[in-house]
C-alpha cells in the first residue's frame, strides 16, 4: 500500500500513517466501523500532500514512517495553521519518542505498541468532541 486508500464523504475524516501495510490495513478498517471515514497510506509525503488536499479532521501517525519522523508531520500541520488533534504510536521508548516530536501540543496521546485498538478510538472521540482538547502533556499508555 504505498498509495492512499481516500474517504467517501460526510463523516469525520482521520488520515492514518505508517509504514506497515497491515497496521494501516487494520486502524483503516476499525475506523472506518467506528463510523469515520478515512485517508490511509504508507508513505508520509503521501500523507503530507493530503493535509494540503483533503480536508483532514484528526491523524493518526507511527512515529517512525519509514525513515521519516513524525515531526515533519507535525511540522507541516503546524505551518498550515491545521489544528488537527495527532495520536502517535510507536514501539519506541517515551524518551525517544520526545526526542524525535519534540513540545507538540496538537498530539493528543502518544501509545505505546502494542495498544488495543480501541484506544485509538477513543482518544479520537475525545479530540473531535471538543477541537480544543489539547492537552499541555499527551497521555502515554502502557500496556
Amino acid at each position: 500500500m504505498d498509495g492512499l486508500s481516500v474517504p467517501s464523504g460526510g463523516r469525520r475524516c482521520v488520515l492514518v500513517v505508517d509504514d506497515e501495510p497491515l497496521i494501516v490495513e487494520c486502524i483503516e478498517g476499525w475506523l472506518q466501523r467506528e463510523g469515520f471515514d478515512v485517508v490511509a497510506t504508507t508513505c508520509l509525503h503521501v500523507a503530507l500532500s493530503s493535509i494540503e488536499s483533503r480536508a483532514i479532521d484528526a491523524v493518526v501517525s507511527d512515529v517512525e514512517v519509514g525513515p521519516d519522523h513524525a515531526r515533519m508531520l507535525l511540522a507541516h500541520l503546524d505551518a498550515l495553521g491545521h489544528r488537527a488533534p495527532v495520536v502517535l504510536m510507536s514501539g519506541l521508548p517515551r524518551s525517544r519518542v520526545e526526542m524525535v516530536i519534540g513540545s507538540r501540543s496538537r498530539v493528543v496521546a502518544i501509545l505505546e505498541k502494542p495498544f488495543p485498538i480501541e484506544v485509538i478510538i477513543e482518544h479520537l472521540r475525545r479530540a473531535l468532541a471538543a477541537p480544543r482538547y489539547l492537552p499541555e502533556s499527551p497521555d502515554v499508555l502502557r500496556r
